[in-house]
């Protein structure tokens, strides 16, 4: 039962860390900022620019009005401007009053009982309230037609009352104008848009929300397909697909099934190495073994046999720990903790000192180095290991050279670089096989060495040319002789 609960926490908290969450998450949350930022938008612009459009609106009401006083007193006429009246305040949703002030007073000195309707215009109780002293002192400074505005807020409507006013003189006579309108919140068009847009918002957000989940599932769908198949390569050894949706998922593809094909490669290495290791160990301690049990049980009291048997079993001693040597050599040269104490160094008497070396090869067995060198060939690396690269080249030369016995040997200046090189006269090597001779125990797999040795020389010479930034390879040459080389910067600083 507990198990059941944790299973479905752990599947319900997974589901909160995945990609389909996330992307519907994200997707909600933008709609939410979206529609946040338009109600903002809409509340300042209200604030704003509608009471600015709406005190436009009522200026423009205003200087119609205006205009349209008739210069006579004649009934038409003044029926006429009534008419107009009536239509600008059903229009404007607005309260037009005429009236004219004391001509014996100044206008700035007025008060409300000052005011005199013109036209049957007669003021309410809630007309008695525009006519402050402020707006007294605006319309003694109008000129002719001119029109002013005063904005106060109502608190007690929920909004803001704009009162504009204005002046017309009519023969001697001077007629004042005052035209007011109640900017409220709950104004019907500002009303009306505002709940068009809560029912926009909602659909808007269901919407995103259809669209969300939709979306992060096809978005999510080839990660949540290409993690399964991640899964599967070990049961499979089926490499990922490269064409998928997204072309980071093909360039993920990519290295993951590189970085597969390089795990398989190092697992085949292991085993190999395993195997040629045990390979060669057992039988140089077969030897030791056999050899001592004689001198014990037969050649005790012969000391020529007894010196001749201990001389092998010193030699096969020799065998395994140069082995183990060069492996312990190959593991600090490819974890980078050796480190090479890099100075100029003449790479003719590197190649002089390693045949030296060997030359018990041409005294004892008849092999012939053909050696052509120039003269002085510096270059700036390990004196230690390059001699450790040239050795195991030649002695890989050694191993697989035809039966003429010869290995030849240079020494080149190339286009400001130090090439060597060392070619046998062998069966050469395929083209298919070029780059896979460096492998550790590749020789394993070719025919049987003439001369002793670890197997592995050749990871060494490529693991100690790429710790010293050397380009190096090997040709071929099937049928006539593989070639190896590696070329260094001449070093030309006297």
């Amino acid at each position: 039962m507990n198990s059941d609960k944790t299973d479905k926490s752990n599947k319900r908290g997974k589901f909160f860390r995945s990609i389909t969450f996330h992307g519907w998450l994200s997707f909600i949350l933008l709609t939410v900022l979206i529609i946040g930022f338009m109600a903002g938008a809409l509340t300042i612009a209200n604030a704003f620019s509608y009471l600015h459009e709406k005190t436009e609106s009522v200026k423009t009401s205003a200087r119609y009005v205006i205009s349209q006083y008739p210069e006579s007193d004649a009934a038409p006429d003044r029926d006429k401007f009534r008419t107009t009246v009536q239509t600008v305040e059903a229009q404007s949703h607005s309260r037009v009053f005429v009236f004219t002030l004391p001509s014996d007073k100044q206008v700035s000195q007025c008060t409300y009982s000052d005011v005199t309707a013109v036209a049957g215009y007669e003021p309410t109780e809630r007309d008695e309230s525009k006519f402050t002293a402020a707006f007294f002192e605006k319309l003694a400074a109008a000129k002719d037609r001119d029109i002013f505005s005063i904005v106060r807020s109502r608190k007690e409507v929920g909004g803001n009352e704009i009162t504009v006013g204005g002046v017309r003189t009519v023969g001697d006579e001077k007629v004042y104008f005052m035209i007011s309108s109640l900017n409220v919140g709950k104004d019907f068009g500002i009303t009306f848009f505002y709940n068009v847009f809560i029912y926009v918002a909602i659909f808007t957000l269901i919407l995103s929300v259809f669209y969300a989940v939709v979306v992060s599932r096809l978005v999510a769908a080839p990660l949540v397909q290409f993690s399964r198949d991640v899964k599967s390569i070990g049961e499979t050894g089926k490499q990922l697909s490269t064409s998928n949706r997204y072309s980071e998922l093909d360039d993920l593809a990519i290295a993951i099934n590189e970085s597969e094909s390089e795990r398989k490669k190092s697992e085949e290495f292991r085993r190999d190495l395993m195997a040629n290791v045990s390979h060669d160990m057992r039988t140089p301690l077969t030897m030791i073994k056999a050899y001592a049990e004689m001198i014990r049980d037969l050649y005790g009291d012969n000391e020529a046999k007894r010196t001749e048997h201990c001389q092998i079993i010193i030699n096969e001693a020799d065998t395994l720990n140069a082995l183990v040597t060069d492996l312990l050599d190959l593991s600090k040269i490819q974890a980078g903790i050796v480190e090479f104490d890099v100075k100029p160094c003449c790479v003719n008497d590197v190649v002089r000192t390693v045949l030296e070396r060997l030359d018990i090869f041409s005294s004892r067995d008849g092999y012939e180095f053909i050696v052509d060198c120039d003269e002085k060939c510096v270059i700036e690396c390990d004196y230690n290991r390059i001699q450790q690269v040239v050795y195991n080249l030649i002695a890989n030369a050694i191993n697989y050279t035809g039966k003429d016995k010869k290995v030849f040997v240079s020494v080149k200046r190339v286009d400001g670089k130090v090439r060597f090189s060392v070619r046998d006269t062998g069966k050469g090597i395929k083209k298919d096989e070029e780059a896979l001779i460096w492998d550790r125990y590749y020789r394993a797999k070719q025919s049987k060495r003439k001369v002793a040795g670890s197997g592995i020389g050749l990871s060494i010479v490529r693991s100690i040319l790429i710790q010293s930034s050397a380009r190096f390879g090997v040709i071929g040459n099937e049928g006539s002789g593989a070639e190896f080389w590696f070329e260094f910067p001449e070093y030309t600083n006297e």
